[in-house]
């Protein structure tokens, strides 16, 4: 089994829905996801899509939307995809930096609302 290395370590979220939308949007037409996340960390996030993706989107930009499950505060997230795992799980890391207490904020809800009560 891998350990992994990281200075804040990843975490799963319950039941926290991503939109996801390609940013600038795709030629052809605007393409617009949902997907679960899988796991996620001060890095990067990891979703599996509702339904596989037919187009290549490797190359492009993805804003990330979420809304905090308790507070429901909406939060927007550009990244770019790291890695795919299958044809509907992505692994994105965050553009832009965030700042850490901001991150905090995020990452403490999540793992809230996550735990049993």
């Amino acid at each position: 089994m891998n350990t992994e290395n990281r200075k804040y370590p990843r975490f799963c979220p319950k039941n926290l829905i991503a939109s996801i939308s390609i940013d600038p949007p795709h030629p052809a037409k605007k393409i617009s996801i949902k997907g679960d996340v899988v796991d996620m960390s001060h890095t990067g996030i990891k979703i599996k899509l509702t339904a596989p993706l037919n187009i290549d989107i490797h190359e492009s930009i993805m804003l990330i939307n979420l809304t905090l499950p308790e507070s429901g505060v909406s939060v927007a997230i550009r990244g770019k995809i790291k890695h795919l795992t299958n044809e509907s799980e992505y692994g994105l890391q965050y553009l832009e930096p965030h700042l850490d207490h901001g991150a905090d904020d995020l990452m403490f809800e999540c793992i809230k609302a996550a735990r049993p009560s």
